[in-house]
């Protein structure tokens, strides 16, 4: 319309015909007050917005000096605080999280390791996140070796001791290891299938004429 309203400093509305304000070219612009006097103004708009807390955490008022304010809900969309990643601290977690919420995540900056709240108690959500950690405690088998009788093998920090008596022993005869594959040594048409079946042959044949070859 042909019209513009203006807020003077009482915080009045003053309503003004655009053909009776006149631009003087450098940002400010006077019309006359109706009553012989001048009033000018800068046409531009520097207006201070300000904030300020209505409820922690969730809402903030916002205000436009010399003109409106509205309130705006800061919280997450879905407004559900268990799927955030809640707590970030230095060592192990204690005591439940906010409002005993059963999925509050915990992340301990110094090990690296991430928490989840079951509802009754913080549980460890893998293994370390800091890899390649120095500590020998936390890794399955670190060593193992001869410990007197026993095979001591040492698992996260605690020694176990196996009998060596109990891992038996190799007392097998040349009669139980089969040959890779059978031979006919002394050409008889049967052929040798284990080490014993083949050392004996081989001495039968030596003993009668010095050599294995049977065609001499």
């Amino acid at each position: 319309d042909g019209f513009v309203t203006l807020i003077d400093e009482a915080g009045a509305s003053v309503t003004v015909a655009k053909s009776d304000i006149t631009d003087l070219g450098n940002g400010t612009y006077t019309f006359d007050n109706g009553d012989g006097s001048t009033v000018s103004f800068i046409g531009t708009d520097n207006q201070q917005i300000s904030s300020s807390v209505v409820t922690a955490n969730q809402t903030l008022n916002i205000a436009l000096e010399r003109g409106g304010n509205t309130d705006i809900d800061i919280r997450d969309a879905d407004s559900d605080i268990t799927n955030e990643l809640a707590v970030v601290g230095n060592g192990v977690p204690s005591g439940a999280p906010a409002n005993n919420n059963t999925g509050a995540t915990y992340v301990d900056e110094t090990a690296g390791q991430l928490y989840v709240w079951d509802g009754s108690a913080w549980d460890v959500v893998g293994g370390s996140a800091t890899p390649g950690d120095a500590s020998d405690t936390n890794e399955l088998i670190t060593s193992f070796g001869i410990n007197g009788s026993n095979l001591r093998i040492t698992e996260a920090g605690t020694d176990f001791d196996v009998p060596l008596s109990s891992l038996g022993t190799d007392d097998q005869d040349a009669t139980e290891v089969d040959l890779n594959t059978a031979i006919d040594i002394d050409g008889d048409g049967t052929d040798e299938t284990t080490v014993q079946e083949a050392l004996a042959e081989v001495a039968v044949e030596l003993a009668a004429d010095g050599d294995t070859d049977s065609t001499n």
